[in-house]
């Protein structure tokens, strides 16, 4: 086989397959924490986790009283428009 067809024939591997997979095997080894954090500081949802729903780990409780504050949610042209008080936006 010559060099050529080796290289297109290999599949080569992503920095976000490879920050994936190891999620897979940190969540693998800690089934009973429901995020795990990468080497690369992504966190992601553990695959392996049971347990009951937990909020993301950098999710932060002005963030619940935001989402709690929605009254009506629409999905439109993927935008999402919401009925949140201009006062409790941040910018």
């Amino acid at each position: 086989m010559n060099q050529y067809q080796e290289h297109c024939d290999f599949t080569y591997a992503t920095d976000t397959d490879w920050d994936r997979a190891d999620a897979s095997q940190l969540g693998q080894e800690n089934p009973d924490q429901a995020w795990v954090c990468t080497d690369r500081d992504v966190w992601h949802a553990n695959p392996y986790y049971q347990g009951p729903p937990v909020p993301h780990p950098e999710y932060e409780e002005r963030d619940y009283e935001a989402l709690e504050a929605m009254e009506e949610v629409d999905v439109d042209d993927n935008q999402i428009v919401c009925d949140i008080p201009d006062e409790d936006i941040p910018f």
